[in-house]
């Protein structure tokens, strides 16, 4: 029960001034008595505000119904259990700090006297500011701070990568191998986002970052975008090849398909071959089909179609 009164005024400060703040990470102190300094190194990292034991008690006699206390105590706890299970899984660092603390981080001075108790900041390695929320707004802030998306889908990147590690939270397939023989190790993935809508991506690793070569939405089938017409079954790199299976039902037919993208001296992974297992639904039986460039022309695996691969050259 202690801990539910450590957080229980999140929500008063919910609904009585539920406002969002970007504020500089260079404040200035302002106190009588010096607040105890908190060092970290500078990194990415959420810090959850705690409030002293001096303010709960003056907060929990405000209450009449003490009952009522404990019932807003008792939200609260759920809502910061979610915000700090959804970090963790995010893979940033946290850390509990009450609002009588200074917090150095690296070289940025934080006042967190400054901060409403029970609320949340959210601070980037090297940035000057923080931004200021509430836990249960954690999803949708934490996504547009850390992870920015941009037209050329840089979001695929920094959706994967954080701190400079990979974030298993979306990757279904990783794969890794020196597509550009520089020595170092590149990746392959498969991201599965919402609606099972499935991006494939390439990620080229320099000597201290990584850097997106392409990301495509639409090479890979989604079950949902098909309508239950396409499925996605598997995928596999061998080499400088990059494999993926399908299938595909049809109203009168079933198509098991694999494609096979080389990779060639310019590191673009070309479309070399497409083989079809055609069978008629409620047979055993099935017919290969074998397709080519010659058929199909130049395609890259950057800019390939699954669904107009499909209707222009299988459906035709």
């Amino acid at each position: 029960m202690k801990n539910l009164i450590i957080i229980s005024t999140y929500f008063f400060f919910l609904s009585g001034c539920k406002k969002e703040q970007i504020v500089s990470a260079q404040n200035t102190i302002s106190t009588k008595k010096k607040p105890d300094t908190v060092k970290i190194e500078d990194k990415n990292i959420v810090i959850f505000i705690n409030p002293t034991l001096p303010y709960i008690d003056s907060l929990k006699n405000s209450y009449k119904n003490k009952d009522d206390f404990y019932t807003v105590a008792d939200d609260a706890n759920f809502y910061t259990a979610e915000a700090g299970d959804y970090i963790i899984k995010k893979g940033v660092d946290t850390i509990n700090i009450n609002n009588r603390k200074i917090l150095k981080i690296g070289t940025k001075v934080i006042n967190i006297s400054k901060y409403k108790p029970w609320t949340l900041l959210l601070y980037k390695k090297g940035e000057s500011q923080v931004k200021n929320i509430f836990s249960l707004d954690i999803e949708n802030e934490f996504s547009n701070y850390y992870v920015k998306n941009k037209e050329n889908s840089d979001g695929d990147l920094e959706s994967v990568l954080i701190n400079n590690k990979f974030n298993p939270s979306n990757i279904l397939f990783k794969n890794e191998f020196d597509f550009n023989t520089d020595g170092l190790k590149d990746y392959i993935l498969i991201l599965n986002k919402e609606d099972n809508l499935k991006t494939i991506i390439l990620i080229e690793r320099t000597k201290n970052n990584y850097s997106l070569s392409f990301a495509n939405d639409n090479a890979i089938p989604c079950e949902e975008c098909g309508n239950g017409a396409e499925s996605f079954y598997d995928y596999k790199v061998e080499k400088d090849n990059i494999f993926f299976s399908s299938s595909y039902k049809s109203n009168e037919n079933i198509y098991k398909i694999d494609f096979k993208f080389k990779n060639n001296k310019d590191n673009a992974f070309i479309l070399d071959k497409v083989i079809i297992y055609k069978s008629e639904i409620g047979e055993s039986s099935e017919n290969k089909i074998v397709l080519d460039k010659s058929t199909f022309g130049l395609k890259t695996l950057k800019d390939f179609n699954y669904s107009n691969f499909i209707s222009k050259y299988i459906l035709k």
